[in-house]
């Protein structure tokens, strides 16, 4: 009879965890995070709250506004945390074991598929409601100001609660037909993604193509909108509502458990037995007269000729990025429609693209990033390659250009973009209010230049990180996590920090200059990875003026971005040998000795 329940499993992970360090500093680097937060918002509201007198008292309605903002800063900080760490601490559950072969080791014991799969499940999903927890006293400091709705901070843990559940649960069932860790990461982000950026996205069109909008019980499906209602829209939701969102969240969680466990010992044999015979592909005749594209030569450098050739993704990588790229280049078509047939003074779909792309497209690259370097430091297979002659800078770049092929990928994109965009536009708007600058020929030189070369530099940044986080970070589903924060800190953190704290210190210090030379809020915002392309647009939409502050402030963003990139790369080689344990090199080779060199070992490193 098959036993139900957590079983040994649950027993072992716990105690694992619990003896783990990081655990605990996640903990407190969340607290820190949450108290961070509270500190942005004070400072970035505290001179507006006593009209920029440092000496006049705060009344309480000002007060009960910060503490408002309080909770603005708690509900997103907390439910980026949810949707990011609870797939990220679940994802490599299954998938890890199998590669293993631990997962194997299991099935053949008297463990049953149910005990295996809620042993995982709650082991990862302890930690992570411990994380949600560590925000309590945090919200009851930040209700000392009053003006937080205790319903909405109850509806708040709520949703936290169920989000934490569901993202465990969606992740541990996509790693059980998952090959690799982040391959489960990005398909959850990507669900993730596409669940929270309906809804506005689904606005946006109704808004500007005259459809229906989404109904209500859609808006309340979205744990954003449920979660910051009650001060955006009072009245909007109840209490009903979080109900029914938590029973339908946990609903589903117990579907995907059902699914996980019923496929798990098929999946697992099928994976572990003999492989699958490929059917012959019937377009491989065809691809035969296509001329190949130009590649790296195996004698310069075999590590790229490698990462070229032989890194090939899995079905499900491939799969994520075919969606990815069809649904970009769907409203990329139709953008060009738009424009050629009906010349609309605002286009929508080209710049939708643009979005979904930096969105979604940036997102997996921090993801796949430190997988080049840190999966082969998992399998072993780096220690071989550090024992040949080549050289530590050569690897790194390698490694880098393998993963910076796929913003290659992505450029055609925000090229189109750029380039259709800059040619259509009218030379001035014809809603223009006010006399307005005409658009120049330099003009649309600059955005049809700059909206790539900032994707580029952006992507550049990403890579560069994801290497180096790699090359410091041993555990694989660490690195991948860091990146991703680091991404999502720098879309999200950085456009707040700028919004709260910068600008208005720059406001309440220097307000004669800063209202003079607003291009410095330009130039600030096109540093964020994603705000930056985006930012371009307005300059021929919105900006009725002399544009030349606004190019140079943005040319500037670009070159920042691609020497911080540059200097992450160069402070990854300068400590890779001390990161892997590679002993320096103490002479240089020839040319002719290191062509001999490299040949030698060339069989090693292609095995």
């Amino acid at each position: 009879m098959e036993r139900w329940g957590l079983g040994p499993v649950f027993v072992y992970e716990s105690l694992l965890n619990a003896r783990r360090w990081q655990v605990y500093a996640a903990r407190s680097m969340f607290v820190l995070a949450l108290l961070i937060g509270m500190g942005i918002v004070w400072i970035g509201n505290i001179n507006q709250a006593t009209s920029f007198n440092t000496t006049a008292p705060l009344t309480f309605q000002a007060m009960s506004r910060i503490g408002e903002k309080f909770f603005y800063a708690l509900a997103g900080i907390q439910l980026a945390l949810v949707l990011l760490a609870a797939p990220a601490a679940t994802a490599g559950s299954i998938c890890m074991d199998r590669a293993r072969g631990t997962l194997l080791h299991m099935m053949v014991t008297d463990l049953s598929d149910v005990e295996i799969v809620l042993g995982k499940l709650a082991a990862r999903v302890a930690p992570v409601l411990g994380l949600v927890c560590c925000a309590l006293p945090v919200a009851a400091l930040a209700a000392l100001l009053g003006g937080i709705d205790f319903g909405a901070l109850a509806g708040l843990f709520a949703v936290s609660l169920a989000l934490t559940v569901f993202g465990c649960a969606l992740a541990l069932t996509v790693s059980v037909w998952a090959s690799k860790t982040h391959e489960a990461l990005m398909a959850v982000y990507t669900l993730e993604g596409f669940w929270l950026l309906s809804l506005p996205m689904w606005h946006g069109f109704s808004m500007n193509l005259g459809i229906w909008g989404p109904p209500d019980w859609y808006q309340k499906g979205n744990p954003i909108v449920l979660t910051f209602s009650p001060f955006e829209s009072p009245g909007f939701v109840d209490a009903i509502d979080y109900l029914v969102f938590v029973i339908f969240l946990l609903t589903l969680a117990f579907a995907l458990l059902v699914l996980s466990i019923v496929k798990l010992r098929r999946v697992t044999l099928e994976r572990t037995g003999r492989r699958k015979v490929r059917l012959r592909n019937p377009l491989s005749s065809l691809t035969r007269l296509i001329p190949a594209l130009p590649g790296p030569r195996l004698d310069a450098n075999p590590v790229l000729w490698r990462e070229w050739h032989r890194n090939r993704p899995t079905r499900l990588t491939r799969l994520l990025w075919s969606i990815l790229l069809f649904g970009t280049w769907a409203l990329a078509v139709g953008g060009v429609f738009e424009i050629v047939m009906w010349k609309p003074q605002r286009p929508m779909l080209l710049p939708s693209a643009l979005a979904l792309q930096l969105m979604f497209g940036l997102l997996m690259l921090s993801v796949t990033a430190p997988t080049v370097l840190a999966e082969e430091r998992v399998r072993g297979s780096l220690d071989v390659l550090l024992t040949t002659p080549l050289s530590s800078r050569s690897i790194v770049l390698a490694k880098w250009w393998g993963a910076y092929r796929l913003v290659l990928l992505l450029l055609p994109v925000p090229l189109l973009t750029g380039v259709l965009f800059g040619m259509t536009m009218p030379d001035s708007p014809a809603y223009a209010s006010i006399p307005s600058f005409p658009i120049t020929i330099w003009d649309r030189w600059l955005f049809a230049t700059l909206l790539p070369a900032d994707f580029l530099a952006s992507g550049a940044v990403i890579t560069s990180l994801g290497i180096a986080l790699a090359v410091w970070v041993r555990r694989l589903g660490r690195a991948v996590m860091l990146s991703v924060v680091a991404y999502i800190a720098g879309v999200i953190g950085l456009a707040i920090l700028t919004e709260s704290v910068i600008l208005p210190l720059l406001y309440s210090r220097f307000a004669f200059w800063y209202t003079r030379n607003d291009w410095i809020r330009h130039a600030l915002m096109a540093i964020n990875p994603l705000v930056g392309p985006l930012q371009a647009f307005d300059y021929f939409i919105f900006v009725f003026k002399d544009r030349s502050p606004m190019w140079i402030s943005h040319v500037t963003a670009v070159l920042a971005k691609a020497i911080l990139a540059l200097v992450v790369l160069r402070v990854t080689i300068h400590t890779f040998d001390r990161c892997m344990s590679r002993m320096p090199e103490s002479t240089q080779l020839t040319p002719s000795q290191k062509k001999v060199s490299d040949k030698t070992t060339l069989e090693a490193i292609i095995t």
